[in-house]
């Protein structure tokens, strides 16, 4: 079994992150690759485990109606991925250096690797609890965009002996992925209410337009090598990493938390471009075991013959656990690919924690800074978090966090006086300069007498007696029955196979093998089709070309939402808007539970 979620953790890894610039068609080829539509995932979803995620939607809110609250609630997915690896011989001979400076006559073996990945993901939540005076309304509204584009050309060397002597590889493309959510709630209780409005985004963007890199092996591994170092890999990289961040809080009580603004609203952007080196190693754990070659999958033997595209005449293959790209090729993806992204990272952590502190002070809610042995200042949150930021290690000290002593000798940490509560048992941490706050103590209270934690209990059972109805007894896919194996054609990967009970789910088509009668919108591709359809992705680069918004379609959602309501309400600054109930109504118990404890205490 762990073969098998090897080789289907490889394939996805594969179809989730990489594609490179375009060449010339190569003559010869061999291609495979997969499209897929994430329109069609919830029925997927379906044709798969017998779970029904509209169904699911209606039994949530079932369950909230029999719990004595309304809730609704729907999801959107839309966009696409591609994924496709080609490989051919190269031309000519060449000379080459390895890692011990000895020079070798080499051929060339291309490997191109070449992926899309947009989508875009919408999310909403609408409900409203009440219980004679106490009410709970909320509405949420969350988004997600992704889209990755990676484009990766391997080549390999190979000497007269088919000893791979090295390989180079050139590697662009970029991540970007941008979340937003809007959260409004209004509670009443006690005669008192609260609506703060929160709403917040972030944005993260990794590009990297060039990285290349050479990976050249040992002529002579040396016997006293203890990392099982193979070869040397050098390169350099050029990446650009960004960020924006926004949070806005309004109608909240400030003056009750002690919170310096009147509303929260920070925009925190930056941008910083890295260039530098790579330096690494390659290992000999980036092969597989000499054994997987043999591993099959029944009805599958050792070798197999399959149909490429339309052709007539099936292509004798062999059969087994093969890399589904060179170890070469591996080892300097993720050298490369980890040298770059923790270069820009590095620098980006720097920028974003030196904006959020400054922020956070002018809020009153940061720490004071820290002055260190020598005189520099640290953030105060770096004080004793494990880490020596002082060069002279004075913010590393344990002994040096304050404390108090109660009346009765026992010790507090500083923090803890007048901060409202009574933390000694004979209160002298309280000098009665600092007064609890009455208004969501009163809130609390009355929250806690009202009927919100039957109502949450009662949707809990309800919810997951509806769920077992929907379940099927004897699931559609086993996960254990399903076997995954590779094609080779002793020389390159031609495809692969993933196979449910000894027919194929997914992958190419083999001779006197059927096909699953489980149905996938998951569409293979190898030969010509694979090429026609690669050929038109190279200008697929932004969300918009992926995961088009006209195809994203949005009215249910929007009906469940009233966003016309909610702008008639933001408008008129009502007190009543919809809501999320359930997750409110939860958060809420688990607060007010925390809350009545701590004051008990």
């Amino acid at each position: 079994m762990r073969k098998i979620i090897s080789v289907i953790f490889c394939t996805l890894m594969i179809i989730s992150t990489t594609p490179l610039s375009v060449v010339a068609e190569p003559p010869k080829s061999s291609i495979y690759g997969i499209s897929y539509d994430w329109e069609n995932f919830e029925s997927d979803v379906l044709n798969l485990t017998g779970a029904d995620t509209n169904e699911v939607n209606r039994d949530l809110e079932e369950a909230a109606n029999y719990s004595g609250f309304n809730l609704e609630t729907d999801q959107v997915l839309s966009g696409q991925t591609e994924f496709y690896l080609e490989s051919w011989d190269g031309e000519g001979t060449y000379t080459i250096m390895d890692a011990n400076n000895n020079s070798h006559s080499v051929v060339k073996k291309m490997t191109e690797l070449s992926i899309r990945h947009g989508t875009l993901a919408d999310i909403g939540f609408v409900s409203d609890w009440i219980d004679n005076n106490e009410s709970i309304d909320v509405w949420l509204n969350a988004n997600d965009e992704t889209l990755f584009t990676l484009d990766a050309l391997y080549t390999e060397y190979l000497d007269q002996n088919m000893v791979v002597r090295g390989g180079d590889l050139a590697v662009s493309g970029g991540l970007e992925s941008d979340r937003s959510l809007e959260f409004r709630i209004n509670i009443n209780a006690a005669n008192e209410s609260i609506s703060p409005i929160v709403s917040a985004s972030a944005d993260f963007s990794f590009q990297f337009p060039n990285i290349n890199s050479s990976l050249r092996l040992y002529d002579v591994v040396d016997s006293s090598n203890q990392n099982n170092e193979t070869g040397l890999i050098t390169g350099t990289y050029e990446a650009s990493t960004g960020y924006s961040l926004s949070l806005s809080v309004s109608d909240i009580p400030t003056e009750d938390l002690g919170i310096n603004l009147d509303s929260f609203n920070v925009q925190l952007t930056d941008n910083i471009p890295s260039e530098g080196n790579i330096n690494g190693y390659m290992y000999d754990d980036y092969n597989l075991p000499e054994d997987a070659k043999n591993w099959t999958c029944e009805p599958l033997k050792s070798t197999e013959q399959i149909y490429i595209d339309s052709s007539e005449n099936p292509l004798d293959v062999e059969c087994g656990l093969f890399l589904p790209v060179p170890a070469g090729m591996i080892a300097l993806l993720t050298t490369s690919m980890a040298g770059a992204f923790e270069g820009g990272i590095e620098q980006l952590s720097t920028a974003m924690s030196s904006q959020i502190e400054s922020w956070l002070t002018e809020a009153g809610l940061g720490s004071s800074p820290f002055i260190c042995g020598d005189g520099s200042e640290i953030p105060g949150e770096w004080v004793n978090d494990g880490e020596e930021d002082c060069s002279d290690g004075s913010d590393e000290n344990e002994e040096s966090e304050e404390k108090f002593t109660c009346g009765d000798g026992t010790e507090i940490p500083g923090e803890w006086v007048n901060d409202g509560e009574e933390d000694c048992a004979d209160g002298s941490d309280e000098d009665g300069s600092v007064t609890p706050n009455n208004k969501f103590i009163k809130i609390v209270e009355a929250l806690t007498q009202s009927n919100i934690q039957k109502t949450a209990e009662t949707f809990i059972d309800r919810f997951e007696i509806l769920m077992e109805n929907n379940i099927p007894s004897t699931p559609i896919l086993d996960l254990e029955n399903l076997c995954g194996i590779i094609f080779h054609d002793g020389s390159k990967v031609v495809g692969f196979g993933i196979i449910n009970n000894g027919r194929i789910l997914l992958g190419s088509s083999v001779v006197d093998v059927k096909r699953d009668t489980i149905q996938m919108n998951v569409k293979y591709l190898d030969g010509d089709e694979a090429r026609d359809a690669k050929s038109g992705i190279y200008e697929k680069n932004t969300i918009s070309e992926l995961a088009p918004e006209s195809r994203h379609n949005l009215k249910e959602l929007y009906d469940i939402l009233d966003l016309e309501y909610i702008e008639k309400v933001t408008e008129e600054e009502s007190g009543q808007l919809p809501g999320f109930g359930f997750m409110a109504a939860i958060s809420l118990l688990v607060f007010t539970a925390l809350f009545a404890s701590r004051r008990e205490e």
